[in-house]
């Protein structure tokens, strides 16, 4: 058992040197250990619904079973042992392979290639962030990718449960199938009989070992801490940004504010836009530098630059483009929600107040 030393520290004041989304980019720009920690806000783009809105999945749960006494029920472990059907009914939603990665993730995918990102905490189940070539990823709350047998242990791929789910009938599991003889008593549960459980983390277990020990480790690394499309509610993913030294900088990437957070910066609106912002913003400054650096060469010399958020560039092809994070006009994982936005966009207009950035779309 991994002891967790996440605790509720005192609120963090904001650092008086970062405030603006110039201080973001350069902070992106000279880190080298940032924590991207993601919620459910980064991947609503990729077609999946969230759950705490009017139309999210816990109101239609409401509908379907308005005997489930609360929504959040349905991943409650005690629930799940007594009545699994409104979590498979979930479980098909929110299958992997139905789904491709957001600009979101895309654009950690390229913080990594760079050799910045320390880890990416995801609280999604959703698989996408490994879709999108994330590698150093811990899935908070864990993930689709395997199931489990409620009795006896036994795991299995996703693979191999997915045409149950995907037909709405429970997956049993094959080894306790085999090994049972006659009917079931009356008053034997389902789980009981041994039901194929995705390993997501429900409510009333324990975080993933992983979790714990990687926290500890990067607490104390970590430069710089993102928190991308999440409401940070759920304990104990959301006492990272207290776990982390205060005089680390702190960015909020969400559409609404967190009140009960400090942090430096607040970007508030989708992700999509705000990181499509990011990149136009970072490629525009770089164009100039590097039109004064082309001032300054020295004749046979051939430099390679480094990767930048917003722009790829190829050795010995000077040619650069933005990476605009739009399926349309680059590799095509994900659409961006300004797509329609042809070249580079002028620096955002929304006021900066106490360091909180309004995105306006």
């Amino acid at each position: 058992m991994i002891f967790s030393f996440l605790t509720e520290n005192p609120k963090r004041y904001r650092l008086p040197k970062v405030s603006t989304i110039d201080d973001v980019i350069d902070l992106i720009k000279n880190s080298k250990k940032i924590i991207v920690l993601t919620g459910a806000g980064v991947s609503v783009s990729c077609g999946i619904p969230d759950f705490r809105s009017k139309d999210g999945l816990y109101a239609r749960l409401a509908v379907d079973y308005p005997d489930l006494f609360d929504p959040q029920a349905m991943f409650s472990i005690d629930y799940f042992r007594k009545n699994p059907r409104p979590f498979f009914k979930f479980a098909k939603e929110m299958y992997p392979g139905q789904f491709k990665p957001s600009p979101s993730h895309r654009f950690i995918k390229m913080i990594e290639k760079r050799k910045k990102l320390l880890r990416n905490y995801t609280q999604n189940i959703d698989t996408l962030e490994k879709v999108a070539g994330i590698e150093n990823v811990i899935e908070c709350h864990g993930s689709f990718a395997t199931a489990s047998c409620t009795t006896c242990g036994h795991r299995v791929s996703c693979d191999d449960i997915k045409p149950a789910i995907l037909e709405q009938r429970i997956p049993y599991c094959e080894k306790c199938a085999a090994s049972h003889v006659g009917p079931w008593p009356a008053d034997v549960t389902e789980c009981d009989k041994g039901v194929m459980k995705p390993d997501i983390v429900f409510f009333g277990e324990g975080l993933p070992d992983a979790f714990h020990k990687a926290m500890e480790k990067d607490s104390d690394e970590c430069d710089l801490l993102i928190v991308m499309g999440s409401s940070l509610k759920v304990k104990p993913v959301a006492l990272i940004p207290s776990s982390i030294p205060a005089k680390v900088p702190q960015v909020l990437i969400n559409r609404e504010r967190l009140p009960h957070m400090n942090f430096d910066v607040e970007l508030l609106g989708d992700s999509d836009s705000i990181v499509d912002q990011l990149c136009r913003i970072d490629s525009e400054e770089e164009e100039e530098d590097e039109e004064n650096e082309e001032n300054t060469v020295v004749e046979n010399t051939a430099p390679v630059k480094c990767q930048k958020i917003g722009k790829r560039h190829v050795p010995g092809d000077e040619s650069t483009r933005h990476v605009s994070l739009d399926s349309s006009r680059d590799s095509g994982i994900g659409e961006s929600s300004n797509s329609s936005n042809e070249g580079s966009s002028p620096r955002p207009s929304g006021p900066i107040v106490n360091g909180t950035y309004f995105h306006h779309r």
